[in-house]
This record gives structure tokens, sequence and C-alpha cells, in this order.
């Protein structure tokens, strides 16, 4: 009884121990991380972010929260900020909607779309893609998935679609 008590002891102690040394994360799951520099361009991609912060809110990731949970692991429920490697890719020939933008993560799979409005925003951007055989890249924050907020969301880092119409060659000089 006494070797019980005294285990359960050292556990405790061992456990108090280890969460007063880990280190803070300086990113709580509710603030945006900074977007990190922009990695080098395999052909076949063309960067579209960073963007000023994670502002680009996709919808229907409720669809896929498999593919979300499996990107995300066990990070967001241990309180870790969170970010990926997203891939923008138009689906022209997509049934419901022929302006399309898809939202996958690289390894892992389709998790959103871009809204019908902001599709049409990012019309001219998705043709030049789409015409140079490449998808578009930036970064994707997943957020909740929490115990108190089980439903996983994504925000992704992106310039403003002038920008990248600019970048593009897409726009006439003003």
């Amino acid at each position: 009884m006494v070797a019980v008590a005294l285990g359960a002891l050292v556990v405790f102690v061992v456990l108090v121990a280890y969460l007063a040394c880990r280190k803070p994360n300086p990113h709580s799951p509710e603030t945006p991380p900074e977007p990190r520099t922009r990695p080098a361009t395999p052909t076949g991609r063309i960067p579209l972010g960073p963007g000023e912060d994670f502002h680009f809110d996709i919808v229907g990731a409720g669809s896929y929260l498999a593919t979300l949970r499996k990107a995300a692991g066990d990070r967001l429920a241990n309180g870790e900020t969170v970010v990926l490697t997203a891939l923008v890719i138009p689906e022209p020939n997509n049934q419901y909607d022929p302006n399309a933008i898809a939202v996958h993560l690289e390894g892992f799979g389709k998790v959103g779309y871009f809204s019908r409005g902001d599709a049409e925003e990012w019309r001219a951007v998705a043709q030049a893609l789409i015409a140079r055989g490449a998808v578009g890249t930036c970064e994707a924050w997943l957020m909740g998935g929490t115990a108190e907020k089980k439903n996983i969301g994504v925000r992704l880092s992106l310039k403003e679609p002038d920008e990248i119409e600019e970048d593009l060659g897409l726009r006439a000089d003003e």
C-alpha cells in the first residue's frame, strides 16, 4: 500500500516538474502565426502568398474533417500552432461551379474550397494557373481541433488577387 502511494507521488511530482519546465507555446491556437518567408518554388507551382496574415477563410472544411484531423495529428489538441502548405487548384470541370477553386493540404488531400464569391474574384488567377498547368501555393493555418472546439477551420495566407495578377503579368499598366 505504501509502495503504491509512493509510486503515485513520484508520478505526480514528475508530471508537475514536466509541466513546469515545458516551454510556453509562442502562439496560442487562436492567434495567427506570422507567415513564413516564401519557400523555393518548384516547377508547376506559383506562390500566392505570403499575405499580410492568415485572413482568407475557406468553406466546406467540415466535409473534410477526417483529412484535417490526419493533417493536424495531436498538435492542435496539444495547443500547438499548425501551419502547412496548401495547394490552390482550380476545378473548371466541377459539376456545381465551373469557377470552383479547391484547397488541398500538401500530402493529405482536399480540405475545402474558396467561397463562390471569392472564386469569382480569383477567376483571372485561376485561369492563369490552368493555362500554365500549375497549382498555386500558400500557407494554411489550421484552427480549432480542441476539446472545446472540435471542428477544424482553415485560413490561408494569400496576397490580394490584383497583386498576384500583377505578379503574373495579367494586368496592364495602370
